[in-house]
């Protein structure tokens, strides 16, 4: 019998490939066994002496992106794939004798991002979902008398692989005290003592720093999402005394919302990543629960540049540019308003809470859901036209934009979701509009203006805002 020893080494390798991909969602348990079978084959075999081949396995058994993944070396790719298997084995054996270190939940998180197919066939098989949340359930009993924490990695992991169900199904108990661990504040921690009307102002702009110092994954935007699909776990009660339709309410004079208006509400749910991608991998239209072009800018655009600047020595991009036509249109949904706790303080990146009587207030439990319609329009300024000042006022660049001789168009999206005019790439400065409905009764604002002016390497950014809605880019 031919020895081990006499084989070549490009028949070892692929006798290990064919061993390692043999069952796409599997670990490459016979692997291991073939590498400890001799010494020889261990040392030829290994990870270091031999990256090519667990990166021909990366590309076998994984999603590969050519754009993420094409100018990586084989070394980098046999990393990833090791801390991919580290992260599903832990998963898959539901193992939490350890806190998940921030390299699986990164790799995990990329996994979730990269899916194209075979990602979530390994994702699933593992039960990342289940373990995701039994951690969190673990952390919030181990954390009965003090604040539950959790890093930014988790939360993103979290919110990139839950569903409305897997939340329903979670005990209300558990989901309370999840709510209450997601606190944040309403403001930044002051170093001054701010006068009780200033700390609430909105500054008219506010500048986005360069990319290098933008955090590539910020930790308040899963804490919102993730409350409100808490608040909707539970269902909306109708009162039974007010009228069915709209009709009737008009027939007997009566004000105020329908039991209709209600079921309305109850329809509209918070667009989970998961959900959206599940609809597109059954074929099924994802439009049903949100846009595409706004789900690409609230996901996939704001966790590009994690994705590029996740892997060994891989060149950060700009992934702060914001996508012209990804918010033309009517927006209905709904809105949540909060208690201001003034007397809760919570401690941010290791800074102490102050103790002065103006300090920022803390959000409360979201108690009041009301409806909203919101229709947004974008005007575009190409060249070589002049740009309004960024210092204008915000009722002078309201009234500015809608005249002609301004030199910005408002954006006309064609057919096929295309632009009629300009590239829309190509323009220096999109000033968005945006009005609340006076169709319905509850109005939370009356109108908002957000402007966006971005230079020539749309690298730097400034966002001026009036009202509530969140910063676009």
């Amino acid at each position: 019998m031919a020895s081990f020893h006499t084989i070549p080494q490009d028949i070892l390798e692929h006798i290990a490939w064919l061993l390692a991909t043999e069952t796409l969602t599997e670990p490459p348990r016979d692997l291991v066994s073939f590498l400890l079978t001799d010494s020889r084959i261990h040392g030829a075999l290994n990870v270091r002496s031999c990256p090519h081949l667990y990166a021909n396995i990366f590309r076998s058994t994984f999603d590969f992106d050519h754009d993420l993944h094409g100018h990586l070396t084989d070394s980098s790719l046999a990393v990833e794939l090791y801390r991919r298997y580290r992260v599903l084995w832990r998963t898959r054996r539901q193992d939490f004798s350890c806190e998940p270190t921030s390299d699986e939940l990164k790799a995990a998180i990329r996994m979730v991002l990269e899916d194209a197919g075979r990602n979530a066939k390994h994702l699933a098989a593992s039960g990342i979902s289940t373990f995701i949340m039994t951690y969190v359930s673990r952390v919030l009993v181990r954390s009965a008398t003090t604040p539950a924490d959790y890093s930014v990695d988790m939360m993103w992991l979290l919110i990139l692989t839950v569903t409305h169900q897997n939340i329903i199904d979670t005990p209300q108990v558990i989901r309370e005290e999840l709510g209450k661990s997601l606190h944040f504040p309403t403001s930044p921690i002051q170093k001054h003592d701010p006068e009780p009307d200033e700390a609430f102002k909105i500054p008219q702009t506010v500048y986005f720093p360069d990319f290098d110092d933008v955090a590539l994954l910020e930790k308040a935007i899963p804490g919102i999402i993730l409350t409100f699909a808490l608040n909707e776990a539970t269902p909306i009660a109708i009162p039974p005394h007010i009228p069915e339709t709209r009709a009737i309410a008009i027939a007997s004079r009566r004000t105020g919302p329908t039991q209709e208006d209600f079921r309305g509400i109850a329809y509209g749910r918070t667009p989970l990543f998961a959900e959206m991608e599940g609809a597109r991998a059954a074929g099924t239209n994802p439009a049903a629960y949100i846009s595409v072009a706004a789900h690409e800018v609230a996901y996939r655009d704001k966790l590009r540049p994690f994705l590029h600047c996740g892997y060994c020595g891989s060149s950060p991009i700009c992934g702060y540019i914001y996508v012209p036509g990804s918010l033309s249109g009517l927006w209905d949904g709904s809105f949540m308003k909060a208690r201001i706790l003034k007397q809760r303080i919570i401690q941010i990146s290791g800074v102490p809470p102050p103790s002065d009587s103006h300090s920022p207030a803390i959000l409360g439990n979201f108690n009041c859901l009301k409806p909203m319609q919101c229709a947004i329009t974008e005007y575009m300024c190409f060249s070589p036209n002049l740009l309004i000042p960024l210092d204008a006022s915000i009722d002078f660049l309201q009234s500015a934009v809608k005249c002609p001789r301004s030199g910005y168009e408002r954006y006309r999206p064609g057919p096929n979701g295309t632009s009629t005019q300009r590239d829309p790439g190509e323009a220096l400065d999109i000033i968005i509009l945006g009005k609340a409905s006076l169709n319905l009764s509850f109005m939370f604002c009356d109108t908002h203006l957000d402007r966006l002016c971005m230079n020539t390497s749309k690298r730097g950014m400034a966002l001026g805002s009036q009202g509530v809605f969140g910063r676009t880019g």
